[in-house]
């Protein structure tokens, strides 16, 4: 049903009907319940955009079949909440500020293997549910749900994680996933990364670990000595995974204080490393930057070269990619000390189904060369001291 009032009725019966779906319908919550009550078939339940409804019931007696359930509806409302007592669910995705409540730890979905929540509010008893009451969960996806500042998870079964939060402070990530896949964290700065992060798996296979962290607004107070502190914590714990790290610096930091040395640890293998700004920096701030960044990550590929125009997808370098081969080359100014771990430089383009290697001769047009396709580095390194990770050519 899309864009109707359903009236309210004392009883419903459609005894064989296995999918509702209800968009832009005005309906109540008691005439929802008494339609799903007289549904005692129905498998999949879809509601999108019904905004009479305030607080939703799925109930095991009522729908003792349902295993798909997708409510959205991203319009504020006060007090909209969501119980659900539905054991064979399959699927839940629920997205807009809804309250998940009467979740408690000994509640169990046997069978629930996906669970996808975005600008849910979560109550604490969830965690619970998600480490104890779900046995066979695979897939589960937080997108800027609100009600925490830690973030607890153990579970033996989940496969792929995915968090993302906007500007609520994570300050806690605990997360044990012996047989992860991929994970996915993506945060803004400076509340990214979180003051304590860890993550434990046992597994013996090639994972995946993709982290982007974005810099919007100024921020006076911002320690760059403390972020990049944290982000190599961050880094490290990952470092049994195949790491991609996307940095989106529109902002902070906007100075990088000269320090000798921000950590006598040996930096991190990172498989891929995405640098993108939209500010102008100068020339002496990307070598600060990338001095700071190197010594506690050493990436095999770089990425965020820049599209010069977007009508004729033509590429250049960027300033970012450009400073790591002036540095290898030894045409900059400023001191770097670890260009002697560099042994080569390689620039590559991507023709659409493999990365080439490119052929020059100038720095300076190469700088200025335009490409009508991706361009990227790929950097050889030393690993002598680096922290255990994978290492990639």
């Amino acid at each position: 049903m899309w864009g109707c009032r359903v009236s309210s009725v004392e009883s419903v019966r459609f005894k064989c009907l296995r999918k509702l779906t209800l968009i832009y319908v005005k309906v109540d919550d008691g005439t929802l319940g008494t339609i799903t009550s007289g549904c005692p078939l129905l498998r999949s339940l879809v509601i999108e955009s019904c905004l009479e409804l305030r607080n939703v019931m799925l109930s095991e007696v009522a729908l003792p079949e349902l295993k798909h359930f997708d409510l959205e509806s991203y319009e504020w409302r006060e007090e909209c909440s969501i119980v659900i007592h539905a054991l064979n669910l399959q699927t839940i995705c629920i997205k807009g500020p809804w309250i998940w409540s009467n979740c408690q730890s000994t509640f169990l979905f046997s069978r629930l293997t996906s669970v996808n929540l975005s600008d849910v509010i979560m109550l604490s008893e969830l965690f619970d549910l998600l480490s104890f009451g779900c046995p066979i969960l695979e897939s589960l996806t937080l997108d800027n749900c609100l009600g925490f500042e830690e973030f607890h998870l153990a579970n033996d079964s989940v496969k792929y994680l995915r968090i993302s939060t906007g500007d609520d402070w994570l300050k806690e990530v605990r997360i044990c996933a012996p047989n992860i896949v991929s994970f996915d964290f993506t945060a803004n700065i400076p509340q990214a990364p979180p003051d304590i992060f860890s993550f434990t798996t046992t597994t013996s296979k090639e994972w995946y670990s993709n982290v982007i962290l974005s810099s919007g607004e100024k921020h006076h107070d911002f320690d760059a000595n403390w972020w990049f502190l944290k982000l190599r914590r961050m880094l490290k714990t990952l470092s049994g995974s195949q790491i991609s790290l996307t940095l989106q610096m529109d902002e902070d930091p906007q100075n990088v204080p000269c320090s000798s040395v921000v950590s006598d640890e040996p930096p991190v293998v990172v498989r891929d490393l995405d640098f993108t700004t939209c500010k102008r920096r100068t020339m002496s701030w990307y070598s600060e930057f990338t001095n700071y960044l190197f010594r506690f990550c050493r990436p095999s590929h770089v990425y965020g070269c820049r599209l010069v125009s977007e009508s004729a997808k033509n590429y250049r370098l960027s300033k970012f990619q450009f400073n790591i081969l002036l540095a290898k080359m030894s045409l900059r100014t400023e001191p770097c000390f670890w260009q002697h771990d560099l042994e080569q430089v390689f620039v590559e383009s991507f023709d659409g189904q493999q990365w080439q290697l490119m052929q020059w001769t100038k720095m300076g047009k190469l700088r200025k060369r335009k490409q009508d396709r991706m361009i990227r580095l790929r950097l050889k390194w030393r690993f002598k001291n680096v922290s255990n990770g994978l290492m990639v050519v």
